[in-house]
């Protein structure tokens, strides 16, 4: 930590700045108080943000509370439901399906400390309610339907599906394999300096579309959606 003195006392750079941008020390309960404190600042911190418990937990713990308070803390506003990693699970799914594969908000969820199981049932949940209401329960596969589709509008968004995918060549997309390679391309012997020029345009595009399905994959997304999208 970097210090200045400041009047005869040491003062961190950090919370110099932050008193320069008007804010003040951060609050600190009186002592036999931290429990109360910690209630009100769990209260305070979701009212601001949806958060899991791992989340709300090690916000507490910038409090320097002790960690009875900060349990006791967390159980009461989970008495209340306030903090649900299902329903935190679910939420951020609804939020980002079309944005993010379901392997990336898995991961950030995980990160976020959320169980996998509890995981695994905010994705159903939320599939289940994308699904338009009918009488029957609605299964596990409709709901991974409904969240499937907003997979590949995913892809689209990313993609840019609508300008950029337009003018790719349509033969060579369906000839990209996993590895890359382009099956089956033949030429002949003498071709024409124009000639010559469209088959470097289609490299240009090959390579273009061939980076841009890597992409999609470290992101997640699965081959066969992707190959789909950029085809169809």
């Amino acid at each position: 930590m970097i210090y200045k003195r400041e009047r005869g006392k040491r003062v961190s750079m950090e919370e110099k700045k932050y008193r320069r941008r008007g804010g003040r020390k951060k609050e600190r309960p009186e002592k036999g108080e931290e429990a109360a404190f910690a209630k009100m600042k769990a209260l305070d911190l979701l009212l601001l943000n949806d958060r899991s418990e791992k989340m709300l937990r090690d916000k507490l713990k910038t409090y320097e509370l002790p960690a009875d308070a900060i349990d006791e803390a967390i159980e009461y506003v989970k008495s209340f439901n306030y903090v649900n990693d299902i329903r935190f699970a679910k939420n951020y799914v609804r939020r980002m399906a079309e944005f993010k594969s379901l392997t990336e908000i898995k991961f950030y969820l995980a990160q976020k400390g959320v169980d996998k199981d509890d995981i695994d049932e905010g994705v159903l949940m939320a599939g289940r309610e994308m699904v338009p209401k009918k009488e029957e329960e609605v299964s596990d596969e409709e709901a991974m339907e409904a969240l499937h589709e907003l997979q590949i509008i995913a892809i689209k968004r990313i993609a840019g599906i609508k300008d950029a995918l337009d003018d790719l060549d349509e033969p060579i997309l369906k000839n990209i394999e996993f590895e890359g390679n382009i099956a089956g391309a033949e030429f002949e012997n003498e071709i024409s300096d124009e000639d010559e020029d469209k088959d470097k345009d289609k490299d240009k595009e090959y390579e273009k579309s061939k980076k841009l399905i890597a992409k999609l994959l470290r992101k997640g997304f699965s081959y066969n959606d992707i190959k789909s999208c950029m085809v169809n």
